[in-house]
């Protein structure tokens, strides 16, 4: 076994080019899986690059035996796709997690194809702990957002709906007598990426008829899954949808009822709707407070990014009027949500023409973000197009 020590930095360029000039004694825990007597090896690695003798040879090596090393880890692609297939069995909760996040640190970096991770995804198709899952869910959420061209969004949906049907056979719809706090909450995430990123059909009918029946009922809101099937609902919902959410929210009793209707108008995807709700948060209908979380949060909707920018951007005196400075801070760092180097440009040019003195940090954190963000997309978008045609070809057969 070769072990080789680098400084990880999350610009890849930089990554990339610069060469580590640090040197730790780094003790590093190999598990081995699929051999007999294969289990925990610990070694202290002081140079770069070091080679070790294993006392077995197993099927797979993970780098970070019991997830307790304050260290990232890469692998070779063979590896990944090995431990995959032992996945749920072979490592424990935590170190699934921590495979996930080191495997995504691999694909930023272009160390290891973003189709690593998703093979990695696909041997968690059976997974029940509520962290590893939602490790997982919120990259798939990524991905779908960032890497995926509109030609691939429909096969990656399919890929998406795929991975996401043995959780929903197993979690249902509804809640169970007796079942844990985890696995409602689970059953919510699994649901909103199955239905957004999924595009699954199912699911959607789901959250329109549970939308259509909790807007009919003066009762509190069920706050494990409202918001799922709330934005769901309004996802590709109509004005008349939205017009009933508007007086909804107009007569909640609590605020967290409250924020949960908020949440669903900022999640329509009509222009139109968008435009409404923009405006909207500039009216008394909004109270100030909550005006810059609207903006934000539908500019970071794929639907809405370039609305919103434009809606801020044109009504910058009223909205820096109520926004202050930590708020308007906040519409500086949800810029980051953009992937594009035209917008990073709009973004510096705009900011440097009206200063926000409280972001002046945060304005470099989310030109950062949005670099390494069209980086990442320039160099993975290609690698998850041409897999997600391979693999339509392998399932099809």
């Amino acid at each position: 076994m070769t072990l080789r020590q680098q400084r990880y930095l999350f610009d890849r360029g930089r990554f990339n080019r610069e060469e580590s000039k640090e040197l730790w004694q780094v003790p590093v825990c190999l598990k081995e899986g699929g051999a007999a007597g294969a289990g925990k090896t610990c070694r202290l690695l002081t140079e770069k690059e070091e080679r070790f003798n294993l006392p077995s040879c197993g099927n797979w090596t993970l780098a970070n035996a019991g997830a307790e090393g304050f260290y990232r880890s890469g692998y070779e692609a063979a590896n990944v796709r090995t431990i995959a297939e032992d996945l749920e069995t072979g490592l424990t909760p935590a170190e699934r997690i921590m495979l996930l996040g080191d495997v995504w640190a691999s694909v930023r970096v272009g160390r290891q194809p973003v189709t690593d991770y998703l093979a990695l995804a696909e041997g968690l198709q059976n997974e029940t702990s509520r962290p590893v899952m939602s490790e997982m869910l919120a990259q798939l959420e990524y991905i779908e957002h960032y890497l995926t061209s509109e030609q691939d969004q429909s096969r990656y949906a399919a890929w998406v709906r795929q991975l996401l049907a043995p959780s929903i056979r197993r979690l249902g719809y509804e809640p169970r007598p007796g079942e844990s706090e985890e696995d409602k909450q689970l059953r919510s995430r699994v649901l909103q990426v199955a239905g957004g990123t999924g595009q699954d059909p199912e699911v959607l009918a789901w959250a329109r008829k549970w939308t259509d029946r909790s807007l009919a009922n003066d009762g509190p809101l069920d706050n494990t899954i409202a918001d799922t099937a709330f934005s769901l609902a309004a996802h590709d919902g109509d004005s008349s949808l939205y017009d009933r959410l508007v007086e909804k929210q107009k007569q909640v009793k609590t605020p967290e009822d409250f924020y949960v209707y908020l949440g669903a108008l900022n999640s329509f995807t009509d222009p139109k709707l968008i435009e409404r709700n923009l405006n909207r948060a500039l009216s008394p209908e909004v109270r100030s407070q909550d005006a810059v979380g609207v903006i934000s949060d539908i500019m970071d909707l794929p639907a809405g990014g370039e609305l919103a920018w434009e809606f801020m951007k044109s009504h910058w005196d009223e909205v820096a009027k109520i926004s202050g400075g930590f708020a308007g801070a906040e519409l500086v760092n949800a810029t980051s949500t953009f992937c594009s180097a035209e917008q990073s440009e709009q973004v510096r040019e705009f900011f440097t023409a009206h200063k926000v003195p409280s972001a002046e940090r945060g304005l470099q954190q989310s030109l950062e973000r949005i670099h390494n963000c069209a980086d990442l997309k320039s160099q993975q978008g290609p690698r998850l197009a041409q897999w997600l045609n391979d693999h339509e070809v392998r399932v099809g057969q």
